[in-house]
C-alpha cells in the first residue's frame, strides 16, 4: 500500500479534513444486505460508527494505527482491525464489503486492485455485496498547471488553535493516471506542515473492465449517493458488486 504522509495520520486534524462521508447511502446499502459489513479504508470510523450505531455488526479496516486508535476512542462496538486492504485475511464472512469515500484511488496498479477483489471475494457471504464509491475523473483538474496552488478545505482546529486552512499543488501523471498532491496545512503562527497524498485515477470503463475481470459481475450502477442514475453527467461511480465466480 502507498505510504500516506503523516498529515494523513493525524486523526483529529484528518477527520476534519476527511470527516464528511454519505451517511444515509451506506445505511441504504445496510438495510438492503443487512450484516455484518466491512468497511475498508475506514479512517477514523466517519461511516463505521453510524453503521454500528443503526444496529450493524461492522468491522473498520484500515493501514493508519493512529486513525485507528481515533476512531477506538469514539466507539467501541465497531471491531477495528489495521491491515492492507489488498491482503487481509479475517475469520468471518461479510453481507456488506464497503470499498467508500474514493479509498480505491490507493490501489495504484492492476495488481493491487486484483489482491484487493481476491481478499473481498473470499470474505463475501452467500449473496453478499460489495459496494465501489469512487469519483469520475475530471479532465480539466486532471489538467491544471502543476504549480498552481489551490484552496483544498478550510476548518477550525481541532485543539483550538485557530482556523486551518489547506493548500494543495497537484500533477497528474498519464502513464499511471496518479495524480501526485502536495498539501500544505496551514495555522497562523505556526510552520507550514507539507503532507502528500498519490490517487490512481479510474475512468468508467476502465472500472467497469477491471471489475469483470477480476470475477464480480455488477448488479447495480449509480451516479450519485442518492441513486441517481449513471450517465455522462454522474460525478460518482457507485458500482453494486456480487462475485461472479461459482
Amino acid at each position: 500500500m502507498p505510504e500516506i504522509n503523516a498529515i494523513y495520520r493525524d486523526g483529529p486534524h484528518y477527520d476534519r479534513l476527511f470527516g464528511r462521508g454519505h451517511v444515509e447511502f451506506w445505511l441504504s446499502q445496510a438495510r438492503i444486505t443487512g450484516g455484518p459489513i466491512l468497511e475498508l479504508g475506514c479512517g477514523t470510523g466517519k461511516l463505521s460508527i453510524p453503521l454500528a450505531q443503526a444496529g450493524f455488526s461492522v468491522v473498520g479496516l484500515d493501514s493508519s494505527a493512529a486513525l485507528l486508535r481515533f476512531a477506538a476512542g469514539r466507539n467501541d462496538t465497531v471491531k477495528w482491525i489495521e491491515d492492507d486492504m489488498r491482503s487481509f485475511n479475517l475469520d468471518e464472512r461479510f453481507a456488506l464489503i464497503m470499498l467508500p469515500s474514493n479509498n480505491l484511488g490507493h490501489l495504484h496498479t492492476p495488481k493491487d486492485f486484483e489482491s484487493c477483489v481476491s481478499s473481498v471475494k473470499r470474505h463475501l457471504g452467500p449473496g453478499g455485496a460489495f459496494v465501489i464509491d469512487v469519483f469520475v475523473p475530471d479532465l480539466r483538474l486532471l489538467l491544471r498547471d502543476a504549480e498552481e496552488e489551490y484552496a483544498l478545505d478550510e476548518y477550525d482546529s481541532p485543539d483550538g488553535q485557530g482556523r486551518v486552512r489547506v493548500a494543495a499543488r497537484s500533477r497528474y501523471e498519464s502513464t499511471t493516471q496518479i495524480v501526485r498532491t502536495t498539501t500544505i496545512r496551514r495555522i497562523d503562527g505556526q510552520p507550514d506542515l507539507v503532507g502528500s497524498l498519490d490517487l490512481k485515477m479510474y475512468f468508467p470503463g476502465e472500472l467497469e473492465a477491471l471489475v469483470r475481470c477480476n470475477g464480480l459481475r455488477i448488479t447495480n450502477r449509480y451516479g450519485g449517493h442518492a441513486g441517481e442514475a449513471f450517465d455522462e453527467s454522474a460525478r460518482s461511480q457507485i458500482l453494486v458488486c456480487e462475485s461472479s465466480d461459482g
